[in-house]
């Protein structure tokens, strides 16, 4: 667009005095023409010259009005272009202005006054700087100063103040325009309010903020994969976790990622990340590192999912990593410490053995197994009875169960098959290992082999036989006394043995309660920074994009795409942070209770299931203490999920309800039923979670019982002795 000398006062343009003054100079021509062409008419009659001329004249008059014409027609056709021109110009999507070099503005379109919020007529010899933000001024008039010393186009966003002290960004777009000599130096100059882009973007920045410092809160690492350009991301966390020194922007090559695992575990990891591409799909798994800085080798617990396009096809891959080093080493503690327990079990003169509350045998030493000749498939539960003889077993069972109703030590002389068929005398002592409250908790068993004291002792009574066939009496006594001796020495024996077999009852059951103790704080520990920190931070990103979409403009659809994608990215991010959090510890089971949190868990497991669950739980539960109610919640999670994986039942029941001074829970499915013995005895995940279960209850002082027939479905009890005495 041309400079006009001010700013215009009407909807005129630049175009228009062009127009006028094509019009003059027509006119002009044509009376012109017609004078030198006319000649003067006399009294005499024309001459063949005069007619000549008449006829040019008349041809001429033709030619000209022909011309007239077709200036018309260009005329017209001026006038079209012209109004296009004009719309074009002043309803531009963007604001235009002439500017000198003291920034005084000689030209504006109707967009660019509406920036500035100024009526177009009021521009008239005002100075754009004005309008600049005081603190912006200086870098303005330097960028006005580039323009006119150059010969290109120059950028720069500035913030700017309207006429109603309204603050906004805007994008400058200037080239310096071609002035006659000795006429005054002008710019064109556009203009562009970029505020809902500089909004989103220290927005997003803000967000990505608030993401690093949540993830560093957790020790959580963050790497993205473009599938489509290959481009591979960390976040800081991620160069910490892997000893690597930041890169600008977190670009990384597959080769920081792969170099760093040990070789035997890349070819998996690369197949399971493979595969989970080809699904489009989530996996989890675990490999080790060597960090590079300090080369220690790391375990790493890696969870990934892929995000697909509008089309269905994989695009992104988003993950975690997190260093589970130290979470490793301390099992390894405790895998060790059971292990020296085992040794120490192990190297035992006696045959040793512990057994649940209701007599259901979940261990033996290997003395038992080198005895006896059997395997641990054989012996779990009550399988022990096979290495019986018949004829004794119904007075050992009547025994055993006595003490199991009663809690009291059980004690019995009977004889047990070795491995090659024959029989020994054992003596068998079982002590319970009770809570505070008096409840048996396990029980802790030896068989001691007194089979050469029994047979001392045969014959020191066929010795007291002989003894009445006129033996010596001394001989008696002294053989007696031998006995005596032996069997007391047996005694002493096995009284020192039983107070070890105590002292590693105890030193089990306590380690047995700390590392259950150890698990549902570390669940509770990473549970609640899940859902506080990171779903939280998720949240308030996510809250935050939906308002900046809110305010992106038609300009910003490549804006728009950016913040639906993150959306998508978050909510997804979120799903998963949520049911991490549910899976590791509820957070509504320390906030609001049991009951909440109950009717939470059942809710969200009948949608995901389609099985509906009829919950009843009477109010007074909550006056457990939290230990308890941990126990009664874990029971009724690990109880619906077995149904759900296994039973093909319609409906489930759980009723929780007082009785006497007991808290009881019922949980019974009309599933498919299954066989409680096998299940125990057999190696299946079923049967562990079945057991951790029973472990759970009978640490607190309660019972398990398990009731189930093919096509009847299945019944799990729980009881739990009832205090309002609350524990911290």
């Amino acid at each position: 667009h041309p400079p006009c000398p001010t700013v215009q006062r009407n909807a005129a343009t630049p175009l228009q005095p062009m127009m006028a003054e094509l019009r003059r100079n027509a006119e002009a021509t044509v009376r012109a023409r017609k004078g030198k062409l006319l000649p003067k008419v006399t009294g005499r009659q024309p001459t063949a010259d005069t007619q000549r001329a008449l006829h040019e004249l008349e041809v001429h008059q033709i030619e000209l009005e022909m011309q007239n014409v077709e200036l018309r027609s260009a005329r017209d056709e001026f006038e079209a272009l012209l109004g296009k021109y004009t719309d074009l110009y002043d309803y531009a999507p963007v604001g235009y202005f002439s500017l000198d070099e003291k920034s005084q503005i000689h030209e504006a379109n109707l967009s660019g006054a509406a920036i500035l919020g100024v009526e177009r007529i009021r521009l008239a010899n005002c100075r754009f700087s004005r309008f600049v933000a005081p603190a912006s001024r200086p870098d303005f008039l330097a960028f006005l100063k580039l323009v006119f010393a150059g010969t290109g186009q120059e950028v720069c966003d500035l913030a700017m103040i309207k006429e109603d002290a309204t603050d906004f960004w805007a994008r400058f777009r200037a080239t310096a325009a071609i002035s006659a000599p000795g006429t005054p130096k002008w710019c064109r100059m556009s203009v562009s309010d970029i505020t809902a882009i500089k909004h989103a973007d220290d927005s997003l920045r803000e967000s990505e903020l608030h993401m690093r410092l949540a993830t560093e809160a957790t020790s959580v690492g963050i790497w993205e994969w473009n599938i489509r350009t290959n481009v591979l991301r960390w976040d800081a966390q991620l160069f910490r976790i892997y000893g690597i020194a930041p890169t600008p922007g977190g670009f990384v090559q597959y080769s920081d990622w792969s170099r760093a695992l040990l070789p035997e575990d890349l070819p998996e990891n690369e197949r399971i990340l493979q595969d989970t591409v080809r699904r489009r799909g989530q996996s989890r798994r675990e490999f080790r590192i060597h960090r590079r800085d300090d080369g220690e080798v790391r375990d790493i617990d890696s969870v990934e999912t892929v995000r697909t396009n509008e089309h269905g096809r994989a695009e992104w891959v988003v993950g975690t990593n997190l260093d589970i080093t130290d979470r490793k080493r301390a099992e390894e503690k405790v895998r060790e410490s059971q292990k020296r327990f085992h040794t120490l079990a192990d190297a035992m003169s006696q045959l040793a053995w512990m057994a649940q509350p209701d007599g259901f045998i979940t261990w033996y030493n290997q003395r038992w197994y080198d005895y006896t000749g059997t395997t641990p498939e054989q012996m779990v539960g009550w399988g022990w009875q096979s290495v019986h003889d018949p004829e004794v077993l119904p007075k050992v069972l009547k025994g055993w169960k006595a003490s199991i109703a009663t809690g009291k030590p059980f004690e019995i002389i009977f004889p047990l098959r070795r491995a090659d068929g024959g029989f020994r005398q054992f003596l068998t002592r079982a002590v319970p290992q009770k809570d505070e409250h008096g409840r048996v908790l396990q029980w802790f068993g030896t068989n001691t082999d007194i089979d050469d004291q029994q047979r001392a002792a045969e014959t020191q009574r066929r010795v007291e036989v002989l003894a009445a066939s006129n033996r010596k009496l001394e001989l008696e006594i002294v053989r007696r006394k031998a006995v005596e001796k032996a069997l007391q020495e047996s005694v002493q024996q096995q009284a020192r043995l039983l107070d070890q077999a105590r002292e590693m009852e105890e030193q089990l059951r306590v380690l047995s309660h700390g590392i259950l103790h150890a698990q549902e704080e570390e669940r509770k520990r990473i549970s609640r920074e899940l859902h506080d920190v990171i779903a939280q931070a998720l949240t308030v990103i996510n809250v935050q994009l939906a308002a900046l979409k809110g305010e992106a403009t038609i300009q910003a659809k490549g804006l728009q795409h950016k913040i639906n994608g993150t959306q998508r990215l978050v909510e997804k991010s979120m799903e998963i942070v949520h049911r991490f959090a549910r899976e590791l510890r509820p957070s509504v089971l320390d906030d609001l209770g049991l009951i909440p949190a109950l009717r939470a868990f059942v809710k969200t497991f009948a949608k995901e299931t389609k099985l509906p669950v009829i919950l009843r739980v009477f109010a007074g539960v909550e006056q457990l203490n939290a230990e308890k109610r941990i126990v009664i919640y874990r029971a009724a999670q690990e109880a619906l999920t077995n149904v759900a994986r296994h039973a093909r039942a319609t409906q489930v029941e759980l009723c929780i309800e007082k009785i006497a001074d007991v808290v009881r829970m019922k949980i019974h499915d009309d599933g498919r039923g299954f066989s409680v013995q096998r299940t125990f005895q057999a190696k299946k995940i079923g049967r562990l979670g079945l057991l951790g279960m029973r472990e759970r209850v009978e640490m607190v002082g309660g019972r398990l019982t398990i009731e189930s027939a093919a096509g009847h479905g299945t019944t799990i009890e729980v009881q739990i002795p009832f205090s309002k005495t609350l524990r911290p």
